[in-house]
């Protein structure tokens, strides 16, 4: 896996995405609360809904962030290999499409791999396993706290969505 850290990053010929998996759910869940010992009370709720599971990349660009998104029933190896194949078509005019992601099982898995070697100008570069420095916690003092992450790549410095 090259390392593109201090790599210079010809951006009309390539291309650098983040991307990642999400799977909110929408429930309502008592996480606390106060009551008198010994009294019940029925909280309301909704039925039960199904979950959500989205797969997004977004590529920061000088004056925006441009994205891609998709939902799924699940995410495994083949919703990847779909969502990579979206990203492809979509960025077709490019040579080389860098995708920085964590690792997760189903961004590693089997289908994951085979598709990588029939498409060489995807290359993923995983994250570390353990970055502190990567974490919001450790951004500069004028994003800490939100949700923004400050990772420097290629001779620029990119903020993007954590």
């Amino acid at each position: 896996m090259p390392d593109i850290t201090n790599a210079k990053i010809n951006r009309e010929q390539e291309e650098i995405l983040f991307l990642d998996g999400v799977h909110p759910d929408h429930q309502t869940q008592a996480t606390y609360g106060w009551i008198q010992t010994g009294v019940q009370i029925a909280i309301k709720t909704t039925a039960k809904q199904p979950r959500i599971h989205y797969l997004g990349a977004i590529a920061v660009k000088e004056d925006k962030i441009e994205h891609i998104t998709q939902s799924y029933d699940k995410i495994n190896g083949e919703a990847v290999v779909n969502f990579l194949a979206k990203i492809a078509n979509k960025l077709s005019h490019k040579k080389k499409i860098h995708i920085i992601l964590d690792n997760a099982g189903y961004h590693k898995c089997k289908e994951v791999k085979e598709y990588l070697e029939q498409h060489p100008k995807i290359q993923l570069h995983y994250l570390p396993p353990y970055s502190p420095n990567l974490k919001k916690g450790k951004s500069p003092p004028l994003v800490r706290g939100s949700s923004l992450l400050f990772l420097p790549l290629s001779t620029m410095s990119f903020w993007v969505a954590y």
